[in-house]
């Protein structure tokens, strides 16, 4: 929604703006906080003790942990527009923030048009009244103040004029009862597609792997095998967004710096941290609540993705081989899980051709996302990895869906195959199929057109989507 603002030219009390939610659609502790946990994880035992001191210490202990680039802070546009414009009229332009000293700083410098910064110290937190008396104090003959939240209605009620950015429901009619000058610069913006698209349900198609056992035991008319299935891959999906928003959060300041992901709902500042954290909540205790009614056994395999997905994203995706491993398991994972809900006992076969197949495309994974980054800043390249590890990682992932299709001969000459199929030598035919297209992955990912995740490509690609069917064809016509 755009929004007409008319500068208020000749008013020469200084104009007071906050910072978080106000000059940024985020907020700096809560930046600094997820920023200081990805990169030191145990400080969070010590986040009680530093709370116990206030939160004033809490935010000076967090700027001394976190690194935030001001430079790539979803800043608005329109206060940034009025603020320059005021200025431009003589006005002094104050930042009046809670967020640490700092911090506020760093984000003043970028700016690089404010007259004056005033924030929090190590002892006092710059909130509320304490902000208001403040001001008052400073500012003798009245101050004009920019808020969002309502935590800026005492400051609102000493100022002169208020300005209101994306105010909570009924806050805006809270400021008129208390003063006559009000406009709102920035109206309330509603943003629930975003925190869909945060969800990412697109990547709820890697959970129908649930759904691998009970097709290769061709008990896909058993009602009891199909609705564990059907719950179990719900219950994947649940905990699966869950995980892709604690990523996301823990992932900030990467994903700013590049050229596709600092459009994410939340590198954009659509999406609140706080609304994530909360619905990230909410879906991890759905999740494992519908794992245990479905059965205990897989309530402890979902644990053990969960475990597995958060130390991923905390520490384990920047270790050198080790992560594509983890990704490789992570996928292997939900067959092993599709397999305990509906009580199939999984084949050899199966387990260590999705090892090496998945294996294959977590290294097409990493290939493309040096690939893809190397013309761009160095801040976008946060993996293990080099420019010349390009060959290496090349070599172990075509080698590896070799192994896959080798895999894949071996088990259609095998005895299993017989007591399945009533014309298993149908099924060669997959080896080709197999190969033409993992080779296609490798030579795409070569060039740079590759997507960062291969199955997310495969679900759009048209070319995948027909060899799948093709697959799909000869799997039938064995049967």
């Amino acid at each position: 929604m755009t929004t007409t603002i008319t500068t208020a030219s000749g008013n020469s009390l200084p104009l007071c703006a906050d910072l978080d939610g106000t000059l940024i659609r985020s907020d700096l502790l809560w930046e600094s906080l997820l920023s200081a946990l990805a990169r030191h994880p145990w400080i969070i035992f010590w986040l009680p003790v530093w709370l116990v001191r206030g939160r004033a210490y809490l935010k000076a202990r967090l700027a001394d942990h976190a690194r935030v680039d001001p430079a790539t802070l979803p800043y608005r546009k329109t206060v940034i527009d009025f603020l320059v414009a005021e200025k431009k009229t003589g006005r002094q332009v104050v930042l009046v923030t809670a967020s640490n000293e700092r911090l506020a700083a760093q984000v003043a410098e970028h700016l690089g048009f404010f007259d004056q910064v005033f924030a929090s110290s190590e002892q006092d937190n710059l909130k509320g009244r304490h902000k208001r008396e403040f001001l008052q104090q400073t500012f003798p003959d009245g101050y004009d103040y920019i808020g969002d939240s309502r935590a800026d209605l005492s400051v609102w009620e000493g100022a002169d004029q208020a300005f209101l950015v994306e105010p909570a429901r009924g806050l805006e009619e809270q400021v008129k009862t208390r003063r006559d000058a009000v406009t709102t610069l920035v109206p309330k913006q509603r943003h629930r597609l975003a925190l869909i698209k945060a969800l990412r349900p697109h990547q709820w198609l890697k959970n129908l792997l649930i759904f691998l056992p009970v097709l290769a035991a061709h008990q896909w008319t058993s009602g009891p095998a199909l609705t564990a299935s059907v719950l179990a891959f719900v219950a994947f999906s649940l905990v699966a967004s869950a995980n892709y928003l604690i990523n996301d959060l823990l992932d900030l300041q990467a994903d700013r710096h590049h050229p596709r992901k600092r459009f994410r709902p939340m590198a954009s500042g659509r999406v609140g941290i706080i609304m994530a954290l909360i619905t990230a909540a909410v879906l991890i205790v759905s999740g494992f609540w519908l794992a245990y009614f479905i059965k205990p056994a897989f309530f402890l395999v979902l644990i053990g993705y969960y475990v597995a997905t958060l130390s991923y994203s905390l520490w384990l995706k920047r270790r050198l081989m080790i992560d594509v491993l983890l990704l490789a398991l992570l996928y292997t994972l939900r067959i092993i899980a599709g397999g305990v809900a509906a009580s199939i006992m999984l084949s050899n076969w199966l387990v260590f051709f999705s090892l090496f197949l998945f294996f294959s495309l977590a290294l097409v994974k990493r290939y493309s996302e040096l690939v893809n980054s190397q013309s761009g800043p160095e801040e976008t390249r946060r993996r293990a990895y080099e420019d010349r590890d390009l060959p290496i990682l090349a070599g172990f992932g075509i080698t590896s869906s070799l192994a896959a299709t080798l895999v894949m001969a071996l088990y259609v000459q095998s005895a299993d195959v017989v007591a399945l199929y009533q014309h298993p030598q149908v099924l060669w035919a997959l080896c080709p199929i197999l190969l033409y297209w993992t080779s296609k992955i490798w030579i795409l990912a070569n060039r740079g057109k590759m997507h960062d995740d291969p199955l997310v490509y495969a679900a759009r690609d048209p070319k995948s989507l027909l060899t799948i069917g093709f697959a799909l064809v000869v799997i039938l016509a064995a049967l």
